[in-house]
């Protein structure tokens, strides 16, 4: 079998990219779906990064391999931690193919630290603390080798930071720099190392999208034409980097060897329902945010006396900076200092924004969760009759709920877990999960509550230093080799689909635990005819990784990288 390449641009969409190659501005992009099978690619339920590019890489879905979010909810504190691979149920893709004696080169893969034993070499991805942290490649000399060649190893550009000061050009700058030193570290390994299975991941597609959306589209209440004119080609400037980048990699790949590119979810303009939410739940009499001090103190989740100072400074920072406007917190940031990261670390949900005894669900992300008794710690919530009443109560209310300005429905579906869910770690998903609107802005929300009442939320007015840009379900797919079909266009592959297909191609048989399908309708006929797909019994031993768990340190590096990027 030939060698197999895989490019990932994260948060690619076919929404842009069909447009931009039509004008013969993507060419490697295009040519590659000219001469092989291209498609959208359905991911997870929740189309975000560390659930997605684990079910690539294990061919499972969430509630198999157990990763759904960058954190994990420790309903037993009512608080959140922050997760890495080692919370992976199941084998990847490049540890298949190291057991059968393939060598492989994978870099940059999200949610791969610490790097798994390999045949060959791994680097991780920016779920990794630092460079220096045991475990951020394998071998641990690649690090040193890699440093004398580039001098530097940057893991993710400085983003929220930049564009929240009012400097958009440095933000562009540092994802351009990144960008180019991926391209240079993956060809430098790539034309160094003999390999049969090689992956690189270019983040900055999804990087740019979220911070630079509104400066392209016209939808956005913060469209603006003299900043349109500045930054409104900063998406499409980092897509034609990355369709250079896909020439220059695949310089070298012979008649034999079989290209994917993909990514891990889509690209939309962000509704900004997840900013709603809370309220939401508040008004329908679902939840009771806090009352500032009376109704925090006497709130169960501090009765054990801990760090009550530290919870009530992080309370009052929370309640303070969501009355001020964004230049008075500017100001409060920049009077705050180095000390600010002290109130905000609090601010989550071990700060008990609501009153447990009187909050029957609350919002995990940009889904929601059911305060359940023997579940959480304070849950209220009977199992059984009373859990599913009140998550069909709220799954209509939502659909119930309107945009006040344009009268749209303000989601467009609502999920119960365990209705896109299977598995043993089903339980660890939100008890709901969201599809908000995906074409448009909410600008308040208008509904009627238990009692029948009229309830209206108004627009928070809270878009400036939010994302504009927003995941959506369908990433791309795109396939090009010796035995693909040539011009085909896909209706029904999936991100757990790849691996299987992958595994297929190189000649090994498929887990029977694996949820993905074998996408046989991408290889030339005369290929599956003469290579039925096999399957093997189910590995359970998981991924040969070193470590359990981040250090207290660790996990604060990783926290400061994931505010960087706008993820908290």
């Amino acid at each position: 079998m030939g060698k197999v390449i895989v490019i990932g641009l994260d948060g690619a969409t076919f929404e842009l990219i069909k447009p931009w190659v039509k004008e013969g501005k993507l060419p490697n992009l295009a040519k590659l779906m000219q001469e092989g099978s291209y498609g959208e690619l359905k991911s997870t339920p929740e189309k975000i990064s560390p659930a997605a590019w684990t079910s690539f890489s294990t061919g499972k879905n969430p509630g198999k391999h157990g990763i759904y979010h960058f954190t994990a909810m420790d309903t037993s504190a009512l608080k959140l931690r922050v997760i890495n691979a080692t919370c992976r149920d199941g084998n990847p893709i490049w540890s298949y193919l190291s057991n059968a004696e393939k060598s492989v080169c994978v870099i940059n893969v999200p949610f791969t630290f610490p790097a798994d034993k390999v045949n060959g070499l791994m680097i991780s991805g920016w779920d990794s603390p630092s460079i220096d942290s045991a475990g951020f490649t394998y071998p641990a000399n690649l690090l040193d080798e890699l440093l004398e060649k580039f001098k530097e190893f940057p893991i993710t550009p400085t983003i929220k930071k930049y564009t929240t000061d009012s400097h958009p050009d440095l933000a562009i700058g540092d994802i351009h720099h990144l960008l180019d030193f991926r391209t240079m570290l993956s060809r430098y390994l790539q034309k160094k190392n003999k390999w049969d299975f090689f992956i690189t991941v270019y983040t900055a597609t999804d990087e740019v999208q979220h911070h630079f959306w509104h400066h392209m589209d016209k939808r956005h209440m913060l469209y603006n034409p003299d900043k349109a004119r500045l930054y409104g080609s900063a998406i499409f400037d980092v897509y034609q980097k990355c369709d250079q980048a896909v020439g220059e990699l695949l310089t070298d790949a012979d008649e034999d060897t079989t290209i994917v590119i993909m990514s891990d979810h889509g690209a939309t303009i962000n509704s900004l329902g997840v900013i709603y939410l809370p309220l939401w739940l508040h008004q329908l009499g679902l939840a009771k945010r806090m009352n500032i001090l009376k109704d925090f103190i006497r709130s169960p989740s501090i009765k054990n006396g801990k760090n009550i100072f530290r919870r009530i400074k992080g309370m009052l920072y929370f309640q303070i900076s969501s009355l001020l406007s964004d230049k008075s917190k500017q100001f409060l940031k920049r009077l705050l200092g180095g000390k600010r990261s002290g109130f905000e670390a609090v601010s989550e949900f071990e700060l008990s924004k609501y009153d447990w005894l009187q909050t029957r669900a609350y919002e995990a992300g940009p889904n929601i969760r059911i305060n359940l008794k023997g579940r959480e710690i304070h849950g209220i919530v009977s199992p059984g009759e009373e859990y599913e009443k009140l998550r069909d109560y709220i799954i209509a209310k939502l659909h119930e709920s309107r945009d006040m300005v344009t009268g749209k429905k303000i989601v467009t579906n609502v999920y119960k877990r365990e209705d896109v869910y299977h598995g043993k770690h089903v339980e660890d998903a939100p008890d709901l999960i969201v599809d908000w609107a995906a074409d448009f802005v909410i600008r308040g929300i208008s509904c009627l509550n238990g009692n029948g009442e009229h309830v209206k939320i108004k627009s928070l007015g809270l878009y400036r230093g939010l994302w504009s840009g927003e995941h959506s379900n369908y990433g791309i797919f795109i396939a090009k080799g010796p035995h693909i079909k040539k011009g085909n266009e896909l209706k029904d592959a999936e991100i757990i689909d790849i691996t299987p297909s992958l595994l297929y191609l190189m000649g090994l048989p498929i887990p029977e635990d694996m949820d993905g399908k074998v996408l046989t309708h991408i290889f030339e006929e005369n290929f599956v005819q003469k290579k039925p797909v096999g399957y093997t019994q189910a590995d359970d031993s998981g991924a040969d990784i070193p470590g359990d768990s981040y250090t207290d340190e660790e996990a604060r590096k990783v926290e400061e990288r994931l505010k960087n990027l706008g993820y908290l």
